[in-house]
Formats: structure tokens, sequence, C-alpha cells
């Protein structure tokens, strides 16, 4: 695959408990009136709880990880170039598609030169057997390709449930151990957002007042809302972030055929 999408080639390592202070947290103390504070382990927590959440608001895989998916013939499809939809995405690469039958047999395997990648990046697996037919008609030998009859007789077909079964697998970057810039932007909104409305539940009186010997003094602050504009302002910027990696990937309105 030479490219997926323009955010491939824009990646930084994985967000770090100082990259997330340093970028939404700056000058905001992390500590609770009673006392707590967070550590660089719970920084660390938080950015592995925004990173699931990240996974199934956008129903993408963040780190590289192998699926095994059991696709159904469709004729409609099968016609489209054999149109396969995997079942996560975005695909980083195809290991193997194959006909296989309920007992696990292979029954026949797709050459991978047949596979077309351009829409990987949108879980999109398409098969041209271009190149098997060129092979067969000028004679050049079967070889691999000498499946091109037998695949053709399933087009007597219109559906079959479990035909397909595709080993791939799937991440957000090819380079492992990093995010595209605008996913580790999403991880770490979510992250403080999380982070923020901990902090400032604890933050119950917004008033307080001091009297002795005849002279007192009162002060008020913002109590539980504290940091309350701030995280509006992230929370408009985590939709805005949402809808654009969904767009990108192909995952935000589900269409199939009738």
């Amino acid at each position: 695959m030479t490219k997926a999408s323009g955010l491939m080639s824009r990646c930084e390592p994985i967000l770090t408990p100082e990259k997330l202070v340093s970028r939404y947290l700056k000058g905001i103390p992390l500590a609770f009136p009673n006392g707590d504070s967070y550590s660089a382990a719970d920084i660390q927590d938080q950015i592995s709880l925004a990173m699931n959440e990240v996974e199934i608001a956008c129903k993408i895989t963040l780190t590289r990880e192998q699926f095994t998916d059991k696709v159904p013939f469709d004729i409609n499809l099968y016609k489209s170039f054999i149109y396969l939809k995997t079942e996560q995405g975005p695909v980083i690469s195809v290991e193997d598609v194959q006909i296989t039958s309920s007992d696990g047999y292979s029954v026949f395997k797709i050459p991978s030169e047949w596979l077309e990648p351009s829409n990987f990046s949108k879980g999109i697996i398409n098969v041209i057997p271009l190149l098997g037919a060129y092979s067969v008609a000028t004679g050049g030998g079967v070889g691999a390709y000498g499946g091109i009859p037998y695949i053709n007789v399933f087009s007597q077909l219109s559906f079959v449930p479990g035909f397909w079964q595709i080993v791939y697998t799937t991440g957000v970057s090819k380079i492992e151990g990093q995010f595209p810039i605008i996913v580790n932007d999403l991880i770490g909104i979510i992250a403080a957002i999380n982070m923020l409305s901990n902090i400032q539940t604890m933050f119950i009186n917004q008033s307080q007042s001091l009297s002795r010997d005849g002279i007192s003094q009162s002060s008020s602050g913002p109590g539980p809302r504290m940091y309350q504009l701030y995280i509006e302002e992230l929370i408009a910027k985590r939709d805005k972030l949402l809808g654009k990696i969904k767009a990108t990937f192909a995952q935000k309105f589900l269409v199939t055929n009738v």
C-alpha cells in the first residue's frame, strides 16, 4: 500500500502525560481541594481511557491489530469487483483473502496481486483479476491465476453466508507507536475534559468568609463550574474532530446494497 490517507504521513509518537499537560492543561493545577492530585500514572490511565473512547466513538482501531472476518457472498457485490467490507478499520494490510468451508478448509485463495489497496483506509477491499486474465489470454501460463474459471462458477449464486475469509491488519498509522496528529489531538482533548470535570466537581463552595475580632473578609468563586468555559471549548473542538475523523475513515454513515 503506497498511500491510504494523507493523515498517515503526518504522525507523531503516542501522546504522553507530559505532552498532554503541555498542550491542554498548562497553568491548570492538577490538584483536588482534598489534597489529592493527578500523578503521571493517573494521567497515563486517563490517556488509555480516552483512546478507548476514541475507538468506540469513531469505530476505528488505533493500535495495530490483526483480525479475521467471515464475509458473505453477495452476487451484487461480487459483480462490483468482489467488493468486500471489513468489520474493523482502517486497514493497513491484507494478509489473506480466501474461500473457506464451514469447517475451515481452504477452497481457493485469492492471489495478493488481485487485491486493490486504494480503499484500504476505508475498510474496502476489491478484487481485480486483470493480471490473471492477461496471463491466461496471452498464453503466459495459468499458475496462481488458474482460479478465474473456478471463481466464475459462483456467478450463478445469489447469496452464501460466511463465504469469504479475510485476514487483515488495522490501525491508524503504518508506523508502530505513532498516531496521526489529529487523532492524538482528539485523545488529548477527551482526556483533558475528563480530568477537568473530575477536578472542578470537587470545588463545592462558591463563597467563603473569615471573621475575627470584628474584622471580616469574604471571597467568592465559580465553585463546581471553575473550568466550565474551557471544558465547553474543548467539547466543541472534540465534536468537530470526531466528525472529521469519521468522514476520513468512511465511518460516518453506513451504506449497503439492497
